[in-house]
Parts: C-alpha cells; sequence; structure tokens
C-alpha cells in the first residue's frame, strides 16, 4: 500500500527512465484508483452500487438516515485509510 509520498517518488523515478514508463505507471496508478473507487464502501461509486443493489432487492428505497449514516461511515473509512497510508510513507522516510 503506497500514499502520496511514495507515488510521488515511483513518479519521479519511472519519469528519470522516460515518458514511457512514465505514461505506463500513470496508467497502472489510474487503474488503482478506479478499483479502489468501485470497492463497496458507501463514500466511493461502488457503496452508492451496493445501495442499489440493497434497495433493487428489498424493493424500496432505504431511509435517509440510514443512507446519511452509511455515507458518513465511508467518509471516515477512506479517511483512515488515507491516514494509515499516508503514515506508512512517513515512516518510510526515515
Amino acid at each position: 500500500m503506497s500514499g502520496p509520498v511514495r507515488i510521488a517518488r515511483a513518479s519521479a523515478r519511472n519519469l528519470s527512465l522516460g515518458p514511457l514508463p512514465f505514461i505506463y505507471f500513470m496508467a497502472l496508478v489510474s487503474i488503482a484508483v478506479g478499483v479502489m473507487n468501485l470497492l463497496p464502501i458507501p463514500a466511493l461509486d461502488g457503496g452508492h452500487l451496493a445501495i442499489y443493489a440493497i434497495e433493487g432487492t428489498i424493493r424500496r428505497d432505504l431511509p435517509a438516515s440510514a443512507k446519511k449514516n452509511m455515507a458518513m461511515a465511508g467518509f471516515a473509512t477512506v479517511a483512515l485509510l488515507g491516514i494509515f497510508a499516508l503514515t506508512l510513507d512517513i515512516r518510510a522516510l526515515t
């Protein structure tokens, strides 16, 4: 798992190898972000798909308060994951 610091380092390393390795690396980062976005975490697109699937299965809308609580929990999960990745990056620098 890499955070912004390691991604920036890897980007610089790939850019020093030339434009093609850099483009490949950026494509890989883009794919990784897209896959992460599809995880069934309510704050992400995959979470919206999961909520739609649940609503389709039970054949009614979930209460707005439930959607709000799931979105807040999803946002907290994503924020904690970002903090964790940044912490790992900072530890790797030392």
